[in-house]
This record gives C-alpha cells, structure tokens and sequence, in this order.
C-alpha cells in the first residue's frame, strides 16, 4: 500500500487547540464566504456561489422585463420567490453537476437528497456525489437510508455508499472510510456497512482479500486496514479503543496510507469509530470500558445451544455474536438490567461461563482470547483512557485528524442517525456552514424523518 516519502507529512502542521475550534478562533484567511442571497456565512464554495450568482443576475434580468423565470434554488433560502421554488427537480448548474436537490426544510442549512437506489440514474449519481464530496471541502454530514439497508437484510449493497476509484481513473485522490462495523466477506449480498461502488458505472466493488487488489493490515492495536492497488480506496475498521487512546491516531492512518499531494475524501462513522456512545450515557470509566471492549470480543459456539445467565430468561446461541451482543440478548426489554450489568464481576463471569462453549476471539486478531488476557488489557486500558477520556465522549484523535485535513481536504461525517449532529457542533463554528445530504430520503420511515428534521428546528 502507499506510504509517506520520509520527512514530515504534509497533513502535520500546527492545531488549534479542540476549544480555539470549537468556539470559531480565527486562524490564518478566512475559510468561509458569505453567500449573498442567504445573508449569512456559506461554506458552498466556488461552483454554488457561481451558480448563486448567475441565477441572481438572470432573475434581475427577469424582473426588468416584466416577466420570472422560473429557477431551482441551489440552496434553501428564506425568500418566499426562493421557497416556492425549493425541491423543484434538480439544480440548475450546480444540481446538474451533483444531481442533488434542496430538502424544504430550515432554510438557514444546506440540506440536499441525492437518489442512490431507486432512479435510473441512480447508478450515475454515485460519481456525483463524489464529485460534490471532492469539490466541496471541509466538513460535510452524509445521513445514509437506514430503512434501505434494514429492508435487505443489513447486506453491504444497500449499506453506507463509498465512492471507489480505480488507481487510472484519478491520480490525484484518495479515499477513505473509517467504521467500526466494517466486515470482510467484501461482497454485495453479504452483511456489512460499505457500499463500496465505482464512480465511473455504479457497479459494487468486492473488497475481500485478494479480490480487486485489496490487502489487508493492522495498525494500532487492534484497528484492520484493507487497501488496494487497483482502487485508490483504503478501508479501516476502527477501533474506539485505539481512537481515544492515540490522539493521533486517525492522522497516523490517513499519513501511513496517503502520499503528498493526494486530495483526500475521508468518510467518518461517528458511534463507536469517534464517538463512545457509553461515556455519553453516563457510565463512569471501568463500565464504559467494559461495554466497549464487550463490543471487540465475538463469540462463536461451537453448536447451538440455550444459555441462562443469572436468572434471567434463556437465549439461544447459534452463530458468532459480540459479547456486547449478547448481554444485549440477556436483558433484553429491560433497560435497567443492562445498564447496571456492566461491573467486573459479572463480566468476568460472563467470559467464563462462555468459554467452555465456544471461541472468543478479539476482533481484530485470529487466535482465541483468554479472561486472563481480557483482564490484562483492561487494567492497561484503565490507566490510560483515565487520561484522555472527555466529558462528550468524542475522541480527541477526530479533532486532530480534521483540524490536519481542513482548507484542502474533504471529510464526511456519515451515519444512520442524527448522531453527526453532536460532533458537527464541537468541531465547527457554525453548523450551518456544513453540507447536508441525506440520501433517498422519501424511503425514509416516518420516525427517522422527523428525528433528522427536528434537528434544524427553531
């Protein structure tokens, strides 16, 4: 795979401190432009405020001979001329280029839909969206069709849309995506988290080792890296762990696996990649580490077989599951049992009444993994996170990696959810300087849509 020419990277240089950031201290231009027609900050660069421009220009033009035009708006805006027109087909300019259209939303963001499954040219509109991601730096928020991947089975062909780039097809750009839930059958009818498609015909790239020149690595301590050197994609099942615990830990990656000069898309989970949803849920440090390391081991029985565990109801085990997966199982329909399940003593137990029936494995590694070794790891990583953990749960290695790639590079919070929200917030000094795009959005469930649309409310 590609590494670095010796000598400092060009992703390193001096960081603003998470707070400076976070609270929108100035340093060196300024990164954004005011977008004339929404009043406010804009962080739709060049080819939008071109497109703003000239629909502007041939509106005056309009008005002075008594007649209107009718124009797509390429972004939401407060007008009532512009709100009339708001989700009318594609772009002029801009929407043909991305084949994105404004959501009539809060028209203060920049909310597109981008179709990726249904249309004819759904297939097509994969190379938009790159084109949209590479042309448009900064921070983005892609939220993905969780009903689409629910519907068929979680399998990776209707899983989280990553752009694929052959190593011909584009010299001078890189892509990566970062997800804890990242699996490696590499097929499209297979279960997984990366749609992994090429941007030139739509068609899913398979990623397994040894198919399409992808290799495998590990890095850190527990993170798996598949790259490529037919496809200039680098794919990393991140680790939590590995993410709070190296503050550089993301830039250490995107340098071992990017060369000088590369423009780079880096698509971002969010919970569990940059995020320990448990720390957010008021665990104090030894549950939260419990939880997520819980979240590393798998368990495969050797035959399927019933399972009690303290009193509560029997699960049956029948195929590889997290440990987190089955305490989930265990307490089941009782939000109280699980969350205080999470103390050493029960873990432990746990582990050993498991053992005797089956593999744990760490899921980054191949040979079993013992209590005893479970236990070790625990101690170290109790010592160490105590040092790093925030109040937020967001791991510091996020705000270093985006604060190195910012000005030139382009990274995409992308997720299910509306948990993007949190860490735009802390990242970025207006959220509403960030690109939206939801994807498939009329196939939403009722639910999920206003979850996303009561998040730009008031």
């Amino acid at each position: 795979g590609p590494s670095l020419a010796s000598g400092p990277s060009p992703l390193l240089r001096p960081s603003a401190s998470r707070g400076a950031l976070a609270h929108g201290v100035s340093r060196g231009p300024r990164r954004w432009r005011r977008c004339t027609c929404m009043g406010q900050g804009c962080s739709i660069c060049h080819g939008f405020m071109a497109a703003l421009n000239s629909r502007h220009a041939a509106e005056d033009r309009a008005d002075r001979a008594g007649h209107r035009t009718d124009f797509d708006s390429c972004s939401p805006s407060s007008s009532k001329r512009s709100a009339a027109r708001e989700g009318s087909g594609h772009l002029k300019h801009p929407g043909e280029q991305y084949a994105v259209k404004a959501l009539p939303l809060n028209g203060d963001f920049h909310i597109f839909d981008i179709d990726m499954y249904t249309g004819d040219n759904s297939r097509k509109n994969v190379g938009r969206y790159f084109a949209l991601c590479k042309d448009h730096v900064d921070l983005h928020v892609t939220t993905s069709c969780f009903t689409i991947w629910r519907n068929h089975k979680k399998t990776n062909g209707f899983a989280k849309v990553i752009p694929a780039i052959t190593a011909a097809e584009d010299e001078d750009t890189r892509v990566f995506f970062f997800d804890d839930n990242l699996e490696w059958e590499g097929k499209e009818d297979s279960s997984g988290i990366c749609n992994l498609r090429d941007v030139r015909t739509g068609e899913f790239v398979e990623f397994y080792e040894g198919k399409n020149g992808f290799r495998r690595d590990t890095v850190a301590r527990h993170t798996v890296v598949y790259h490529s050197c037919d496809y200039r994609n680098i794919l990393v099942k991140a680790n939590i762990l590995d993410a709070m615990e190296d503050p550089e830990y993301f830039v250490k990656i995107v340098e071992q696996y990017s060369l000088p000069k590369e423009k780079l898309v880096v698509f971002m989970d969010v919970n569990s990649t940059i995020v320990c949803n448990d720390t957010v849920q008021g665990k104090d440090l030894a549950n939260t580490l419990l939880s997520v390391m819980f979240e590393c081991v798998e368990f495969t029985p050797r035959e399927p077989f019933e399972f009690v565990f303290s009193g509560h109801p029997a699960i049956k085990l029948a195929k590889a599951k997290t440990l987190k997966g089955v305490v989930k199982d265990i307490t089941a329909n009782n939000n109280e049992a699980y969350a205080s399940f999470w103390t050493q003593e029960q873990c432990w137990r746990l582990f050993t009444d498991l053992e005797p029936r089956g593999e744990l494995r760490w899921s980054s590694r191949g040979e079993p993994f013992t209590l005893e070794e479970c236990q070790k790891l625990f101690s170290e990583y109790l010592v160490t996170l105590a040092q790093v953990a925030t109040s937020d749960g967001i791991a510091e290695s996020w705000f270093r990696v985006f604060e190195a790639l910012r000005g030139q590079h382009t990274v995409v919070l992308n997720s299910f959810g509306v948990d993007t929200r949190k860490v735009a917030l802390a990242t970025v000094p207006d959220e509403k300087r960030v690109i939206q795009v939801t994807v498939n959005y009329d196939k939403w469930d009722d639910r999920d849509m206003q979850k996303f649309a009561g998040q730009f409310e008031g």
